[in-house]
């Protein structure tokens, strides 16, 4: 099968393509293979190109503009910002395009100013992943006028998402400002939202971020010292994990739990409880292996980021023979 995905892929076949980046991207009957994703990525943003300069229509337009936020998403989430960055202004100009050049019906041109939206809070969290706070922060602005006019005229699900991702990322911003009130005010924006979003529409997608949300908001309650704050979003945050682990399985979701795990650790660590600590890490631990089995290799930032923390709780409880 995947050799005749792959001919018809080859053949610029949009569908063959799609479905080869789904397979690589989510272990489904093939290892799993980002590198792959990303290749077969860039094959289908130029594959859609060339469609719609052959046939411009509010369909090819649509998955020309898919095909490009997908791409630039991949660059983001492999740390290559500057093409991130270079394809989001892509975007940008491609949503541009299709709206002036197609006659399309309001449901589609809305569905295509929504991903003008994207593209400004890709482009804002491109640069502050480049520390370029300032600039940033105006992306974000603008995705906001943007998301906001979108979720006052449709009563969407998925936009209201974008919203309240949006907000996450502006929470963000303001916690590497060290503006903490702000940070809690966009978080708590955000995850009325998404709770609001799960009454409408029960799915793993809208469950996991407000897993991450309140994970996010965990962390600002502990850089201001209320730990028992933080301790009562991550605990809400491992009850709604249970949910999406009986419903949905453990492997799609491993990663997630990880991060939960590791916030739950560090609120035991600030407490000084050494055993409680170490015990939620042996968790993340056994968590890894899962994720090897159906992955082939553990996100490294989370695999460090383990390590670097046992030590820190190695040297608090004098136990220098383990931190060699």
């Amino acid at each position: 099968a995947l050799e005749l995905i792959t001919s018809a892929a080859e053949q610029k076949l949009p569908e063959a393509i799609k479905q080869l980046v789904n397979m690589y991207t989510n272990g489904d009957g093939v290892k799993f293979n980002r590198h792959k994703a990303f290749e077969w990525r860039k094959k289908l943003l130029s594959v859609n190109e060339e469609i719609y300069e052959q046939e411009k229509s509010c369909f090819t337009g649509l998955d020309y503009v898919l095909s490009c936020f997908e791409l630039a998403n991949a660059y983001y989430e492999m740390d290559l910002f500057e093409d991130c960055i270079m394809t989001s202004l892509k975007l940008e100009y491609i949503c541009d395009c299709v709206i002036n050049e197609v006659c399309c019906d309001e449901d589609d041109a809305f569905e295509i100013i929504r991903y003008a939206a994207l593209a400004e809070m890709m482009l804002g969290q491109a640069y502050h992943a480049i520390d370029d706070l300032d600039s940033a922060a105006e992306h974000y602005r603008k995705s906001k006028l943007k998301l906001v006019s979108y979720v006052t005229k449709y009563d969407n699900p998925y936009a209201d998402r974008d919203l309240s991702l949006l907000y996450n990322k502006m929470a963000q911003l303001h916690k590497v400002r060290a503006e903490y009130d702000e940070a809690l005010k966009h978080y708590d924006w955000a995850l009325v939202i998404q709770k609001e979003n799960s009454k409408k529409q029960s799915d793993a997608e809208h469950l996991v971020v407000q897993v991450l949300t309140l994970c996010n908001m965990s962390e600002i309650y502990r850089l201001i010292g209320d730990i028992k704050a933080s301790k009562e979003k991550v605990d809400e945050a491992l009850k709604m994990m249970d949910e999406i682990v009986a419903v949905y399985g453990l492997p799609r979701h491993v990663a997630l739990k990880m991060v939960v795990l590791m916030a739950s650790a560090e609120n035991y660590r600030m407490e000084g409880s050494v055993d409680k600590t170490l015990d939620v890490y042996a968790e993340v631990e056994k968590l890894e292996q899962v994720f090897i089995d159906n992955y082939e290799e553990v996100p490294e930032v989370i695999r460090a980021k383990r390590l670097a923390k046992m030590v820190n709780v190695y040297f608090m409880a004098a136990r220098y023979d383990l931190v060699i």
